[in-house]
């Protein structure tokens, strides 16, 4: 989602520059575009209010409690710097190229980020360990062949179970889903037992109550 070819001068401009194969000309256009996108985006960014407040202004945005700017709204397709100019007069100071660009951006936004939480988790993920004896048949959303995979290997990591052979992204996910699953309910019965005994009340008796 990050990777996009409207934004390859963005992503790939300052590396051509750090490598010296961008002119100075090329690199002072990059920057003037880069700081009236960034002058952009802080500008929407500033107009924020509540549902409530966007919708009395005649826009299409969900009743709830959540509060949105304006480069938020722009995630709506039916929404567009064009819609927000009456609201927003000093968007008419930049040109409709940036406009345009800016449109993509709010409109890719709400994916980068999952896509960046996702990559994020990911990486937490990586060195968590598995049980030896994890039931791989329990596990919802695996595939066969993941599971005779799984089973077969045994991997001691979540980072392992992405290389093992036949088992996809998504699988490795839902036993890094499962086994946190596992150790969250482990966790509840801790406590669960400690407060029990804090009350100095056996096992047995908590059974007969």
């Amino acid at each position: 989602m990050s990777a996009r070819a409207d934004n390859a001068d963005l992503r790939l401009t300052a590396k051509g520059h750090a490598a010296g194969v961008i002119s100075s000309s090329r690199w002072r256009h990059f920057s003037d575009t880069k700081a009236q996108l960034d002058s952009l985006r802080e500008l929407l960014e500033s107009h924020s209010s509540g549902s409530q407040s966007w919708i009395a202004k005649g826009l299409p945005v969900r009743n709830d409690t959540h509060r949105r700017n304006a480069f938020d709204l722009l995630a709506s397709s039916s929404i567009t710097t064009s819609t927000l100019l009456p609201l927003i007069p000093a968007l008419a100071s930049y040109s409709p190229v940036l406009l345009a660009r800016m449109d993509i951006e709010g409109t890719y936004a709400p994916y980068i980020t999952q896509q960046t939480s996702t990559a994020a988790s990911m990486v937490r993920d990586e060195e968590l360990k598995l049980p030896g004896d994890l039931d791989y048949e329990s596990i919802s959303g695996l595939s066969f062949e993941e599971k005779r995979a799984l089973e077969r290997v045994r991997p001691e990591s979540v980072g392992m179970a992405r290389r093992v052979e036949g088992v996809t992204p998504t699988g490795a996910l839902r036993v890094a889903v499962y086994v946190k699953g596992i150790g969250r309910r482990r966790e509840r019965e801790s406590m669960v037992k400690e407060s029990v005994e804090g009350m100095g009340i056996s096992e047995e008796g908590l059974a007969v109550a």
